[in-house]
């Protein structure tokens, strides 16, 4: 038995077809994965930063509170808690690069390329 070239040519072809199809499918796939998996970081982090934030806001409430009792004002307690808040702001606003840009910056970049 002959074997005919032209028939061995077109089963290569198609065979590589068939691998660039598959390529193409595993690298979609992945890709999804990755995003739904960015999604879900994101998801988390928002539930959790949304916690945290009514966490802070009843223990900020609280202070104000203790302090209006210490002053015996309402308006003085809350005045101070405002000063400490603004100097906090203040605080973060001149150090933000160094301990919030940049750390955030490499975990999202770590996330992206986490076993690629």
């Amino acid at each position: 038995m002959e074997e005919n070239p032209k028939e061995d040519l077109e089963q290569i072809s198609h065979r590589i077809k068939d691998y660039i199809k598959l390529q193409l499918e595993i690298i979609q796939l992945k890709a999804t994965e990755k995003g739904v998996r960015m999604v879900a970081y994101l998801i988390t982090y928002l539930v959790l930063g949304l916690f945290v934030i009514l966490f802070l806001l009843a223990g900020f409430l609280a202070l104000g509170f203790y302090f209006a009792q210490v002053t015996g004002s309402n308006a003085a307690g809350f005045g101070c808690l405002s000063l400490i808040l603004l100097l906090l702001v203040v605080i973060l606003f001149i150090i933000k690069n160094k301990t919030l840009i940049k750390p955030l910056e490499n975990k999202f970049i770590e996330n992206i390329f986490k076993n690629w």
